[in-house]
C-alpha cells in the first residue's frame, strides 16, 4: 500500500535532508484507525580516523534513509489487521523538519483525536505514559 501525501507534501521533499520524519494516520475499512510517527533518516556518530589510522577526537555523523516507503507500523494490532487483508489507507498528515519533535506532534494528534477514549482507535497508549482503560 502506497502513502497518500497530505497537502503540500511530496516524496521528493520527504527524501530531502531537511526532513526528520512525519506523523501518519492509517484508516481501516472497518473504521479502526491508528496514528504514529516515522523517521525518514537515521543518524549515528562514528569516530573519524586520522590519516595515520588512529582515532580522531571528532566524530562524523552518518545519515541513512529509513524504510519509510514500505513501512506500515510498529503496532502489532495494525500489522495483524494488514496481514488479515483488511483494506486500509495510510496518509502522511504532517512533516517534521530537523530539530522538530516527532514525539510531541504524535502526542498532540492523539490527544486532539481522543485516541484513548475512542474504541476504534488502535493506539493503546500515548508516549508510554497515558493508557487506554
Amino acid at each position: 500500500m502506497n502513502w497518500v501525501f497530505g497537502e503540500g507534501i511530496t516524496e521528493t521533499y520527504l527524501e530531502s535532508a531537511e526532513v526528520f520524519g512525519f506523523i501518519y494516520r492509517i484508516d481501516f475499512e472497518n473504521d479502526c484507525w491508528y496514528i504514529g510517527k516515522k523517521q525518514t533518516h537515521s543518524y549515528r556518530k562514528i569516530p573519524s580516523r586520522k590519516l595515520d589510522g588512529s582515532k580522531s577526537l571528532y566524530k562524523k555523523t552518518i545519515s541513512k534513509t529509513s524504510d519509510w516507503k514500505t513501512y506500515n507500523s510498529s503496532s502489532i494490532h495494525v500489522l495483524e489487521l494488514i496481514s488479515k487483508g483488511v483494506p486500509y489507507t495510510k496518509e502522511i498528515i504532517e512533516v517534521v523538519e530537523v530539530g522538530g519533535s516527532l514525539e510531541y506532534l504524535e502526542a498532540r494528534y492523539l490527544f486532539k483525536n481522543d485516541a484513548l477514549e475512542d474504541p476504534m482507535c488502535l493506539n493503546k497508549n500515548i508516549m508510554g505514559r497515558f493508557f487506554k482503560k
